[in-house]
């Protein structure tokens, strides 16, 4: 404390001591690591002083660490981390821009809300987490099988004597759950990919210690859907609110007995009764079909894939169904 152009009169230690608090919101992302990222974020309802109409927000950008002095809405934001920029997008969002950390890192950070540019009236806390992860690319044919091997190396395992991988869509990416740790290769995955629908769809995969759940490697599997070649069309009317069950007719073309495997790209709408068929060769069976009642009131189409698969791969089929509700 000076006085005024003259000498300091009194020296004031103030020691600040971090306390735990009681997070409103978590926010978890997962983008590819290295790559820009920008999210939104809702903004919390500030509660209005009685008296006092909701303030007047001024647009504005930052680097996050330093106080958004611009109203938003009727809240003040900060950010802990001064590497993301906060930006007002409207009256009820803000705008997070940043740059995804390394695999498998995590990068933490809070977004605190005022109701005052004191910064003394909270209102809302929210914990953003961005995971970094590794990304791969794939493609398939809608319906068919890939088989993919994903490798760990050695500084990526460390002391690990095992590694157990997990899948966020284990109908997407099927994972062979465990695999040894070789100390001059590393660790071996087998994956087996296949999608269900044409476009482009992402899958999660962790790489954890089972023994200390030490976090090894995160990996983001884009996979992108080609559509498949089909060879035979059925055209197929029902009516609406019905379930009804239909059989289709396959033969058997090889010169030897098949085991065959019926899969649907939409279980919601059909449900394939005989999904394995044992086939001798030249042989005909029937696929029983059960179309689910579907609550429609107007007339409605939709097309649906129908996959059929020999045990060792060699014949794969695809057919459309064409279906139209009356």
């Amino acid at each position: 404390v000076h006085a005024h152009q003259g000498p300091v009169l009194r020296r004031v230690e103030v020691s600040v001591s971090p306390q735990p608090c009681s997070v409103d919101r978590t926010l978890r992302f997962f983008e590819a690591e290295g790559t820009p990222v920008e999210k939104v974020v809702a903004l919390p309802p500030a509660p209005t002083p009685p008296g006092h109409g909701a303030m007047n927000g001024v647009e504005g950008t930052t680097a996050a660490g330093v106080a958004v002095s611009q109203a938003m809405g009727s809240c003040y934001v900060y950010c802990t981390d001064r590497d993301v920029h906060v930006q007002r997008r409207d009256e009820n969002e803000l705008s997070l821009k940043l740059v995804a950390p390394q695999s498998p890192s995590v990068r933490s950070f809070f977004i605190v809300f005022y109701s005052d540019q004191h910064f003394s009236q909270l209102v809302a806390i929210q914990l953003v987490e961005v995971q970094g992860l590794r990304s791969e690319r794939i493609r398939v044919v809608v319906g068919q099988t890939v088989e993919r091997t994903i490798c760990l190396a050695p500084p990526e395992v460390q002391d690990a004597a095992a590694v157990r991988l997990y899948s966020s869509d284990p109908e997407a990416v099927t994972v062979q759950q465990i695999a040894e740790v070789d100390s001059r290769y590393g660790a071996k995955f087998s994956l087996t990919v296949t999608s269900m629908q044409v476009g482009t769809r992402a899958c999660r995969l962790h790489a954890v210690d089972p023994a200390t759940r030490r976090l090894i490697a995160a990996i983001l599997m884009v996979i992108a859907a080609d559509p498949p070649e089909i060879k035979l069309v059925h055209s197929i009317t029902l009516p609406a609110l019905t379930a009804m069950r239909k059989r289709l007719l396959y033969k058997n073309e090889a010169a030897r007995p098949l085991r065959y495997t019926i899969r649907c790209s939409e279980p919601a709408l059909v449900a394939v009764q005989s999904p394995e068929l044992v086939i001798n060769s030249l042989d005909t069976r029937c696929i029983e079909l059960l179309f689910h009642a579907c609550p429609v009131t107007l007339s409605y189409s939709a097309e649906v894939f129908l996959f059929i698969t020999s045990e060792d791969r060699v014949i794969q089929e695809t057919r459309l169904l064409q279906l139209t509700y009356t």
